[in-house]
């Protein structure tokens, strides 16, 4: 396998000899990563995230050794805003502000000018940090709680930026992200290892992001294959190892069928002969001595043919089986979602005159906002990240305490039941496995009902006990679907916020293909026009 670019020097070296995921697969290998665009991409489950948080040192195998060479900067992919801190504080950077504004004005101190470290231009470059993911414009005292979900992610790269990391880790960094917010990721993740021999390894499954790349990895139940090149040519010739790796299967059973035929005929011949010979030794047609030692030379040929029958066999079915085994193992999901019982044209939804602010002297992020929702209508919330889509939704699931902010009009959900589904899956706090989670969400499901509901979603027989805090962000999503959307009682109402969040291109498929076959109401977030578009929305409503 491939280790780095000629004259470039490693980051980090891994060697792993066993993989917990795939406890059976037979991959032992030496990686390195240098100073380029690593791609890390492959279906949900595989272990991405896990391999990650290894690299990281967050997480320890028995059977993997990791030499980290460079600072590395990291940013995982359940990253949230944190409470009580100005952009500035989460920046790194207030303190050494406060000193480099002190010593400006000659008031500093011994310690301030320790403190500033010969950062004389630190404004510039947080700037320039800020310009870089297009926050040229944010209050450096804004609080951090209040960004939204894209904000807070381009703040995190711009403190990736403005840290001392030579090599960056980023776990689904475009999750949240509006297009042109993608756009300045994308252009981050270009520029990035062009300055001072950086590195980077980004885990994705977002084109845009796999094309910014010039090594992709992908981590499969084949283990983990190294492309140099662009993430299209990995494509073009993965495609080729699979359809090679198809005809060598069908052609090995081809084989297994023809022996099995063969030896069937030889037997039914075999057969017929012993039958004509027990005629002719009853009719006396033919010596008794004679038909004897034909009848023994016989069975010794028939014992003869059967092994090599065996052996042959077995052969070609060792070759079927070898064939098959390079054919990636990767599931989709099946989804088949229960009638909610909504009529089309039911009202599920009435949002009048709708305003809110955070805080009582808050600014304003939409005023006197309009809409009904029916049960045959899919609508989508569009606009820019910051301009309110998740805390409409929360408002109207519930979830906001609008006694502490300013608010006008009323939303009244008139649909019998409604499902919510942020972001973060907040749903899954409190559970200790997917099962545990489930039954959490529905009490009165049955164990049987509950794996039934769960293997729709790909976690089938002992996976459904995975422990929450060790799932990817994928699996968080599947889970808090299948309990939302598999409950006792079905939703006539979905409010999704960005569910195609982290779940690799299959999945993200046939979940738009459940929800465009789904009965009720959906008012739905996404930054993927294609995704809405298989979701079959019949409307849009924008936030400026």
């Amino acid at each position: 396998m491939p280790q780095s670019p000629p004259g470039a020097s490693a980051h980090i070296i891994v060697h792993v000899s066993s993989w917990p995921v795939f406890p059976d697969l037979e991959a032992e290998i030496t990686l390195s990563f240098a100073s380029e665009v690593t791609a890390l991409t492959g279906p949900n489950g595989t272990g991405q995230t896990r391999f990650v948080r290894l690299l990281v040192d967050e997480e320890h195998w028995p059977d993997a050794e990791v030499t980290r060479l460079s600072r590395i900067g990291y940013l995982p992919q359940t990253s949230a805003p944190p409470g009580g801190f100005s952009i500035a504080e989460h920046l790194g950077v207030a303190q050494t502000l406060r000193a480099l504004e002190k010593l400006e004005q000659g008031v500093g101190s011994e310690d301030d000018l320790a403190r500033l470290d010969d950062r004389w231009t630190l404004r510039q470059d947080i700037e320039a940090a800020l310009e870089t993911v297009g926050l040229e414009e944010l209050d450096l005292t804004r609080p951090v709680s209040g960004l939204s979900g894209g904000e807070f992610t381009r703040i995190e790269l711009a403190r990736l930026q403005l840290s001392d990391a030579d090599f960056l880790i980023l776990d689904e960094p475009t999750n949240h992200l509006d297009t042109e917010a993608r756009a300045f990721v994308v252009d981050f993740i270009k520029a990035w290892p062009a300055q001072s021999d950086r590195g980077m390894l980004v885990v994705s499954h977002d084109r845009q992001v796999l094309r910014a790349a010039t090594r992709v990895l992908e981590l499969s139940s084949l283990g983990l294959r190294s492309h140099r090149g662009s993430y299209d040519d990995f494509l073009a010739h993965k495609t080729l190892e699979r359809e090679a790796a198809e005809r060598g299967r069908q052609g090995a059973a081809k084989r297994v069928k023809h022996i099995k035929q063969e030896a069937q005929a030889s037997q039914e011949k075999a057969a017929r002969r012993a039958q004509t010979g027990k005629k002719q030794r009853r009719d006396g047609s033919h010596g008794k001595s004679l038909l004897d030692g034909k009848l023994a030379n016989s069975e010794v040929s028939a014992g003869k043919r059967q092994r090599k029958t065996a052996e042959v066999l077995g052969a070609a079915a060792q070759e079927l089986k070898d064939a098959a085994g390079r054919l990636e193992r990767h599931h989709t999901l099946s989804l088949d979602l229960p009638s909610c019982g909504v009529k089309p044209g039911q009202g599920l939804l009435r949002v009048e005159d709708f305003s809110f602010g955070y805080g009582r002297q808050g600014d304003m992020l939409f005023h006197d906002l309009c809409l009904t929702l029916r049960g045959d209508e899919k609508i989508a919330l569009t606009g820019p990240n910051g301009s309110g889509k998740s805390t409409l939704l929360k408002l109207i699931g519930g979830r906001i305490d609008q006694s502490d902010h300013r608010f006008g009009g009323k939303a009244v959900v008139t649909a019998s039941c409604t499902a919510y589904l942020d972001q973060k899956t907040e749903l899954l706090e409190g559970a200790e496995t997917i099962f545990d989670a489930f039954r959490l969400i529905n009490p009165e499901a049955r164990p049987g009902e509950t794996h039934a509901a769960l293997a729709r979603f790909l976690f089938r027989a002992d996976d459904a006990f995975k422990r929450i805090e060790h799932l990817s962000g994928g699996e968080r999503m599947r889970t808090a679907l299948a309990a939302l959307l598999y409950s006792s009682e079905p939703p006539q109402l979905l409010l999704l916020d960005e569910p195609d969040n982290h779940l690799d291109l299959d999945s993200q498929i046939a979940g738009a293909a459940a929800l465009a076959a789904f009965d009720g109401g959906i008012l739905i977030v996404s930054h993927d026009e294609a995704f809405l578009s298989d979701v079959g929305v019949t409307g849009q409503v924008e936030l400026n």
